[in-house]
């Protein structure tokens, strides 16, 4: 299997892309290094797809190709981040991991919702800012949009 170490010429990458995919993914782009994405295509399932050669021939099941993975959706969106494969890293999974930018960000809403709730109960802008640690100034805002609604 191809290491990120490894030095390998183009014909070479071509016989191991052969012998992991059976011929259906080819290269489409000039082959550089096994580290800088390159564009394939794959017969079977009629899809181009960037990938380094390091991780579509190395050791690294996750980051193989996978006919019939949908990559994108109608508008170009991303599904997920590999080239078809493991599916715990996806957005669309519910059981995946969340990231800590993520988490901060559900964090912060929910104590935005409950600023916004103290205030609808009649707690000053300032005294909701205190109890939740949400700025005035976003409380206020949220407040003027949700009075425009």
């Amino acid at each position: 299997m191809l290491k990120k170490t490894d030095v390998i010429s183009e014909e070479q990458y071509k016989s191991m892309l052969n012998k992991v995919y059976g011929g259906t993914v080819t290269i489409a782009e000039k082959y550089v290094n096994p580290k800088v994405s390159t564009l394939h295509t794959c017969s079977a399932c009629d899809i181009q797809f960037y990938g380094k050669p390091m991780w579509l021939v190395g050791s690294n099941e996750g980051q193989k190709h996978v006919c019939e993975s949908r990559y994108a959706d109608s508008v170009g969106t991303r599904l997920h981040s590999g080239t078809g494969g493991v599916d715990s890293h996806y957005k669309d999974n519910p059981y995946r991991k969340k990231s800590s930018k993520e988490k901060a960000t559900q964090k912060e809403n929910i104590a935005l919702m409950e600023a916004l709730k103290l205030v609808k109960e009649g707690v000053s802008v300032e005294d909701a800012s205190e109890k939740t640690g949400v700025t005035k100034n976003k409380i206020k805002y949220w407040v003027k949009v949700i009075q425009e609604w």
